[in-house]
């Protein structure tokens, strides 16, 4: 599981199903296994966008965390960096990982130490 899909998972947001067959397929709103295209359904989840991102970044800098978050791989590789300087004003720095990735990865250290309102604040961005 990589770290999107990982985030997507702590905030409880559910797969959707997507069927090659939705123009003309008769359960289409709600998808079960009852339907003779069930077989054929394709899960994912919603699709981690740029305004995600962006609104995920802004949601980090409101934050109070001062100073770095540095995710390292079992190496001690570093792979994202976060510093935030100010409220509001928090760098993001991706090493051999994709910016969304990156971001995700904070979300997911962070997501203990997020409380409840938090929680569903990022699960609301990420519908």
């Amino acid at each position: 599981m990589n770290e999107i899909e990982k985030m997507y998972e702590n905030a409880g947001i559910e797969m959707i199903g997507y069927c090659d067959y939705l123009s003309y397929c008769p359960c289409w709103t709600s998808c079960s296994d009852k339907c003779n295209n069930y077989n054929k359904v394709k899960w994912k989840r919603p699709s981690f966008t740029a305004k995600k991102q962006l609104n995920l970044l802004k949601f980090l800098s409101r934050l109070d965390l001062y100073g770095e978050v540095i995710l390292r791989d079992s190496d001690n590789d570093c792979l994202v960096k976060v510093e935030i300087l100010d409220p509001g004003f928090t760098l993001v720095k991706a090493y051999r990982n994709t910016m969304e990735e990156a971001i995700a990865a904070v979300i997911n250290k962070q997501w203990e130490h997020l409380n409840d309102k938090q929680k569903q604040e990022v699960k609301e961005i990420l519908e």
